[in-house]
């Protein structure tokens, strides 16, 4: 029997409509709800056989989700956070 599997993450405020959009073109992989959009903190639900599916797409977004300044993408998406001098 699948089990939900719940995701916290914090996310631009100005990218929750964009993810949201995103996962809708993902047909049934997970469903993502506004926790707090002045916070950009988001939930996403999903199946435990669906986890790692959703995760990997999550991950694939993280640049343009990333509520942090960047200085630059590292590889793999790794983000580089610019020193305030």
């Amino acid at each position: 029997m699948a089990v939900i599997v719940e995701c916290y993450l914090i996310i631009g405020a100005e990218k929750i409509s964009w993810l949201r959009f995103i996962f809708e073109g993902y047909d049934g992989l997970a469903v993502v709800s506004t926790v707090s959009a002045k916070q950009g903190l988001v939930r996403i639900q999903t199946l435990d056989c669906r986890f790692a599916e959703a995760m990997r797409l999550v991950a694939a977004l993280a640049a343009d989700l990333t509520p942090f300044p960047r200085c630059g993408l590292l590889n793999r998406g790794a983000l580089m956070l610019c020193d305030d001098e």
